[in-house]
């Protein structure tokens, strides 16, 4: 049975109702209000072209809200591009929702999802690969380039050793675009071309956002209307895209690539300058060892740069980096450089471009030139520069883009129903907001304990205040508590403190075993208790018994010295604090608290062990939460 589009023009609502046709292909498919006025703002946004933002809780079903209406508009003759926050979601997305949406829509919605390129395998590589004829790997690698469609590289993954898979994986350094010999052949290309004709792209934040601004606001595909699911990741990864990192290795491997595959080649057609171009490689790599090596015993990990860098090791690599692409680039205008012909030429392209580029991003980041509208900082191995706003290249970005639509939608992205951080972070303006109410009674459901340590996070004895009182309220709870703390010195202090004692509840901390695994050990043993950090303020979904306690040490303010916060200070003055840090601070901090209620039946407490979440008015943290029943403790 399916649902025809005059109905469907009539009243989306008809599709949400008890006994409707989703209720008959979504098995356990409720009836929710808030779902039903999400999916309705979205229509009638995506029908009056508008900006809509919408905060939506856990619990609404926002997925089928988001998607319900696409299809509607792609039935229109509307090209959708659903951009979500990981793969996993871009997989349940295509593999779950979809399909059955699918079964009750009159005519197919030609749909598919496009990742990140480093998903999918090089086909230049692989045939370079195919050379070792004769071996295990490259038979089956060559059976499946016969057979595959997608090229994945977790097909491939499945068949070969993992760390020959991962190398065959396109690779930004590397990738020749236009001048690879085998672009015909290219699967993310024939996925693009395809692409062309599907109504609606599931996509991920990062590979959506690094085409939008790395070509100046357009996609590899048409776009109508943009769907913006977890909203609150936009401006981050924006930020993460529009990075600029080099480290030694970015070095290493085509100046090794030169010296051991180029040059022998050079030596034997009688190329005359080869001993330089030995001599000036070998140089360039002591000499950029050498910089790497200055900048770890000077900066520690995580430290602001203060000033363009000058060092001697730095200059000469300059004059080094001059000799090896002048001779690279005499190489490649030659009459008879021929990248479809020769192999080495490949291989001169491939570490041109890599050293380059590498160069490139080494002088954008000791430079310093930008300063302070990109913050520059070392992060123990790289040198690192981002963007310290991505206001005006996504507003740019989206401007050129012109989407007839734009639909943005979180759990965490108003303030109080405010919605102007997120809306300063990004430049995109709305013409229409909503704030739809969780579909849980929070205000029985849940408590927030708000304890009163007496101890600033730089007074002595911090630490162990805050241990002992975690063990206090694990041990009352019997377990069954995720503990989030705000850094990795106070995760380590609060880990050994808890298993230094015997308990009734097994214990797990972060970073002592892979996250899969500890989550899988929570999620099944249900007196326990985790131990965590940043990683577990989002996307942790634990519904039960098993979870019923959510400590936090703090409100979790960026720490001051942290390079992007420096650098916005000197750029917004006092100004910076109430406009970006607190407001940051505050949707972080209401992302953890959401962690503990996730359907109609779970119950518990947050405890958070700052007071200032009460007792500084003005910073109105309380606001921003919940409205439930708060219990102050203050300890003797």
């Amino acid at each position: 049975m399916v649902l025809e589009d005059n109905c469907l023009q009539e009243s989306i609502t008809k599709l949400f109702d008890v006994g409707s046709l989703i209720s008959s292909v979504f098995p356990q498919y409720s009836y929710r209000e808030g779902q039903v006025r999400l999916a309705e703002e979205v229509w009638e946004s995506m029908k009056k072209g508008e900006v809509l933002l919408a905060e939506a809780p856990t619990g609404i079903g926002k997925t089928l809200a988001l998607l319900v209406p696409s299809i509607l508009a792609a039935k229109e003759g509307k090209k959708i591009v659903y951009v979500t926050s990981t793969r996993n979601l871009q997989d349940q997305v295509m593999a779950y929702h979809l399909p059955k949406l699918e079964q009750i829509f009159d005519g197919k919605v030609a749909y598919g999802t496009i990742k990140g390129r480093n998903n999918y395998v090089c086909y230049r590589k692989a045939e370079h690969e195919l050379r070792n004829a004769g071996t295990t790997t490259s038979f089956k690698l060559d059976s499946w380039l016969k057979s595959t469609f997608c090229g994945e590289v977790d097909e491939i993954a499945a068949l070969i050793p993992g760390e020959v898979a991962s190398a065959l994986a396109i690779s930004q350094e590397d990738c020749l675009g236009s001048r690879c010999p085998f672009r015909g052949e290219c699967f993310f290309l024939k996925l693009v071309k395809r692409a062309q004709n599907w109504d609606l792209v599931v996509t991920n934040y990062h590979f959506f956002l690094s085409h939008l601004i790395g070509a100046g606001g357009k996609f590899v595909v048409p776009v109508d209307i943009l769907i913006f699911d977890e909203a609150h990741k936009m401006p981050e990864v924006a930020r993460s895209v529009a990075s600029v990192k080099v480290g030694y290795h970015n070095f290493q491997k085509p100046i090794n690539s030169i010296l051991s595959k180029v040059v022998p080649f050079l030596a034997g057609k009688g190329y005359v300058n080869v001993d330089r171009f030995v001599k000036s490689g070998k140089k360039f790599l002591e000499l950029g060892k050498e910089l790497f090596m200055l900048l770890e015993k000077s900066y520690k990990p995580g430290q602001a740069l203060e000033g363009p860098l000058n060092s001697e090791s730095l200059l000469r690599l300059k004059g080094e980096y001059s000799v090896i692409s002048n001779e690279l680039r005499k190489i490649t205008d030659e009459d008879n450089f021929n990248p479809e012909e020769f192999p080495y030429c490949l291989e001169v392209l491939e570490s041109f471009e890599g050293f380059k580029k590498a160069f490139d991003n080494l002088s954008w980041c000791a430079g310093f030139a930008n300063f302070p509208s990109w913050a520059y900082w070392w992060d123990g191995s790289h040198l690192v520069s981002a963007p310290a706003s991505v206001a005006e290249v996504l507003q740019e970005s989206f401007e050129n883009l012109a989407p007839h639509s734009i639909i943005a939608v979180s759990a965490t992205l108003a303030l109080n129903g405010d919605f102007s951080y997120w809306q300063r972070e990004t430049n995109v303006v709305a013409d229409r907001t909503v704030v739809i109410d969780s579909p849980f009674e929070l205000e029985k459901q849940m408590q927030i304990w708000v304890v009163e340590t007496n101890k600033k996070v730089t007074d002595l004895g911090y630490e162990e205040t805050i241990a002992k009182i975690v063990e206090h309220l694990c041990d009352e709870n019997g377990g069954r508590s995720l503990v989030l703390l705000s850094s990795l010195s106070l995760l380590r202090f609060v880990g050994e403190y808890m298993k230094s004692g015997a308990k009734k509840y097994n214990i797990y901390v972060q970073k002592e075993a892979p996250l899969s695994r500890l989550v899988a050990s929570f999620k099944e043993d249900l007196t326990s208790v985790l131990i965590g950090s940043v990683t577990f303020r989002e996307g942790f979904d634990v519904p039960g018994e098993g979870l019923t306690q959510v400590i936090i040490d703090r409100i979790p303010f960026d720490h001051p010295e942290d390079p992007m916060m420096k650098t916005l200070k000197v750029l917004f003055g006092r100004a910076y604090f109430r406009s970006f840090v607190l407001p940051r601070a505050k949707l972080t901090l209401k992302q953890a608290v959401g962690r503990l209620i996730r359907t109609e039946r779970d119950r518990g407490r947050v405890v958070i062990l700052d007071g200032r979440v009460l007792s500084r008015k003005d910073w109105k943290i309380y606001d921003s939460l919940p409205k439930v029943p708060y219990k102050k403790v203050k300890l003797a």
